[in-house]
């Protein structure tokens, strides 16, 4: 997973498909436990986090644009080693740089899966920046997710909200639940398809733009 070698064709799924798929499922069955009351509303959902913060495995819950999107930059910024990043929403500037700085400077490799969302534009630029370079792999899935930012330190997991700016990010630390967000990212990067150049990424930015975006 180093810049010198980076899993080709996006596809560095773990060996047993079967420990994948469980623990893919179990991570299904939380987070969408999560999304639910989520979209519920802000007060009870403070609550009903609070709730099931005291009964589910240890996980930080950190919430709001501004507050994920720092922990998202920091993590960028803390990077040695690897980048795995999803999503096309994508467009706050700091945690763009951090990304690109982290490549650039520091060589870290940088692996990113665009959903079959509109891909904004500060990404696109910078995705057009830097595809084709050594440890940079762009690759494309024809679905939406959660959004993964996983890094050799640090294991996020973010969820967007209809909800103006209350967006919900999950830090896993244990290193179980870590693992099987990992996991679950190599299965959706295994079904990935790559995108080679800078003509094909403007071409699969022209595709996704009919499905919307949402406001990252």
């Amino acid at each position: 997973m180093y810049r010198d070698s980076p899993p080709e064709n996006a596809n560095f799924c773990a060996n047993n498909s079967s420990v994948i798929a469980f623990t893919s499922i179990a991570l299904a069955a939380v987070i969408l436990l999560f999304c639910g009351f989520w979209l519920i509303s802000t007060r009870q959902t403070s609550e009903i986090l609070k709730e099931l913060n005291s009964r589910l495995p240890p996980v930080a819950i950190i919430k709001g644009n501004d507050q994920v999107l720092e922990e998202l930059a920091r993590a960028a910024a803390s990077a040695r080693e690897y980048i795995y990043a999803t999503e096309s929403a994508t467009r706050d500037s700091k945690l763009l740089a951090e990304i690109e700085k982290a490549a650039n400077e520091r060589r870290v490799s940088y692996i990113r899966i665009l959903y079959k969302r509109r891909v904004r534009a500060p990404l696109r630029d910078q995705l057009s920046r830097l595809i084709g370079k050594d440890g940079v792999l762009i690759s494309k899935i024809d679905e939406d997710h959660f959004g993964y930012f996983i890094t050799e330190s640090r294991t996020l997991l973010v969820i967007p909200s209809v909800i103006g700016s209350h967006m919900l990010l999950l830090k896993f630390d244990d290193r179980e639940r870590a693992e099987a967000i990992r996991s679950s990212f190599e299965n959706i990067s295994s079904q990935s398809r790559p995108i080679g150049n800078v003509d094909d990424l403007h071409k699969v930015c022209l595709d996704f733009a009919a499905y919307g975006s949402r406001d990252a």
